[in-house]
């Protein structure tokens, strides 16, 4: 019997940059949402996101058999030092 290798899940970060009206979605294939947030973390630290402060809204996880998206917000349980969790969002804050 062939053994497969875990396939990651797709996940979609919800977020608005500093004063803008519009939402952005970016997207990351990791294996837990933890994952994704930290990647996300580190896109924004390494200024490839164009904003000194951003507001994360949502972030889903992708059923490739149900082919619909599951809210994964609450499972972010680790926030680096320049992150502020504020009802439901978490807003991120470049030094």
């Amino acid at each position: 019997m062939k053994l497969k290798e875990p396939s990651p899940d797709i996940y979609k970060i919800v977020y608005r940059l500093a004063r803008w009206k519009t939402k952005s979605e970016r997207y990351f294939s990791v294996f837990t949402p933890q994952e994704a947030f930290d990647d996300f973390c580190y896109v924004f630290t390494m200024g490839l996101v164009n904003s000194s402060r951003v507001y994360i809204h949502d972030m889903y996880r992708y059923d490739r058999f149900a082919d619909s998206w599951y809210s994964e917000f609450e499972k972010i349980t680790e926030l680096p030092e320049y992150a502020v969790r504020k009802k439901n969002k978490i807003n991120l804050i470049k030094q």
